[in-house]
């Protein structure tokens, strides 16, 4: 039995590929990883709560996966992005190879892939900033096969995509603000930094902490990095990433 002071995300996500090497959706990742979640900690005190309601600016919005033992919590906000896959027929799903024929979409939209995932971090910030005693740690999770997430976005003719402030490619450092101009640009304000990025969703992302620059691992060996961008092979999207970012 353990506690959530205990808690591993990456002992956990490498105990769910060895059934699990990929999802049909979001919401079946975040159905079995919650389950997971459950053997793991083997523990009647901790309650486990899909889509917990709470407000964030004024709107209503669901974290994940909210884990709570007394008055202690622990959220995660998970994002699963997919492409078709090309040059294999099948991969595990419960122990079992299962067909990938026509399961797995281009889902695309990078853009707002991206913005999803730093709004996930800064909404797991503001419930550390509502109830500091009793948070224990959060964690924003990213499982994608799209490998263009890893590497630093370019356009065709060689320029930064408008939505570059909100990417979180490989080595990637977080900035601080994002402010919402009329014509639905953003700029980033870090310090000296201004750079002009894209999101739809037209509303200022705060970022209070400071992290380590984006670390992608691959999601069948959660404890390796990948080290550069140029050692990802291209193997028809069979492989999937993962990338988890830990907020204190």
């Amino acid at each position: 039995m353990k506690s959530l002071e205990e808690f591993d995300i990456k002992v956990i996500l490498k105990e769910l590929h060895k059934n699990y090497e990929f999802f049909y959706s979001e919401a079946d990742l975040q159905f079995k990883l919650a389950w997971k979640i459950k053997e793991y900690l083997n523990n009647s005190n901790v309650e486990i709560i899909l889509e917990y309601p709470n407000d964030d600016e004024n709107k209503r919005s669901h974290t994940d996966i909210f884990l709570v033992e007394g008055e202690k919590f622990l959220p995660i906000e998970l994002k699963y992005k997919t492409k078709a896959i090309k040059n294999i027929e099948s991969l595990k799903y419960n122990g079992i190879e299962k067909s990938l024929i026509n399961n797995l979409k281009n889902q695309g939209a990078k853009n707002n892939g991206c913005y999803g995932y730093v709004k996930d971090i800064s909404r797991i910030e503001k419930l550390s900033d509502k109830d500091c005693q009793n948070f224990i740690k959060g964690y924003a999770i990213f499982i994608t096969n799209d490998k263009s997430y890893i590497k630093e976005p370019r356009c065709s003719n060689g320029e930064k995509p408008e939505y570059i402030n909100f990417s979180i490619h490989q080595g990637r450092e977080l900035g601080k603000k994002l402010v919402p101009k009329k014509n639905g640009k953003f700029i980033l304000e870090n310090n000296t930094e201004n750079i002009v990025g894209y999101s739809d969703k037209k509303r200022t992302v705060n970022i209070k902490n400071k992290y380590e620059p984006f670390k992608w691992r691959y999601y069948n060996d959660c404890l390796k990095d990948i080290s550069s961008e140029n050692e990802i092979e291209d193997d028809g999207n069979s492989t999937f990433y993962l990338l988890i970012t830990e907020i204190k």
